[in-house]
């Protein structure tokens, strides 16, 4: 692996060294370039927020592997068959948080995704920690898949930009919080396959 930002090879042990430290990084997933950084706490969130130049109200999207999901989410009926269904993959699910997640989140929703992404579940197993995440670009201004673009935008402030594939298309976002399902985002997964999946269970 390149960090772009300094035109080195970065290894796994250094890339889990920045997040334990606290940075934030610009990494490839499954589904487009993701910024993101250890999810501890509400410093984390508020530097994340800092670099993308987000609201402060602003809420990440988590990334994390299905026994950190458990920890992070109430799940009922629907949203266990969505998440035995489509992870890891490009669905975000948003649930109704834990206490556990509060502490990390202060929100009483919170949008989950187990990425199908080796690099990215084997970070969050070494550091035994889910990630904040965010596309990698500046609020309010569009994403692109440019490594070019997203160098220039994000070296100047400090940012190590990993050099990788991603699939470039957004997860699909669904709400599982109330009785109704509702699809804020369609992406790989198409509203009637979701649906479909779903439609039995309560």
């Amino acid at each position: 692996m390149k960090n772009l930002t300094t035109d080195k090879e970065i290894t796994f042990e250094e890339l889990c060294a920045l997040l334990e430290k606290g940075e934030c990084l610009v990494l490839p997933t499954d589904t487009t370039f993701g910024l993101v950084c250890l999810a501890k706490d509400k410093n984390s969130l508020e530097k994340l927020n800092k670099v993308k130049l987000n609201p402060s109200e602003k809420l990440p999207q988590v990334l994390c592997t299905f026994t950190q999901a458990l920890k992070l989410a109430e799940f009922d009926e629907r949203a266990q068959k969505a998440a035995k269904t489509f992870w890891p993959g490009a669905l975000t699910l948003i649930l109704k948080s834990t206490d556990f997640a509060k502490k990390i989140l202060p929100a009483e929703t919170i949008g989950l995704r187990v990425p199908n992404d080796n690099l990215i579940l084997k970070i969050m197993e070494k550091l035994n920690c889910p990630l904040f995440a965010s596309s990698a670009n500046i609020h309010g201004q569009g994403y692109t898949p440019d490594l070019t673009v997203i160098k220039q935008t994000f070296a100047p402030k400090g940012v190590a930009v990993v050099e990788g594939i991603s699939k470039n298309q957004a997860s699909s976002v669904v709400d599982l919080t109330k009785k109704e399902i509702v699809f804020l985002r369609e992406g790989k997964i198409c509203i009637e396959d979701f649906k479909k999946t779903v439609s039995f269970a309560k």
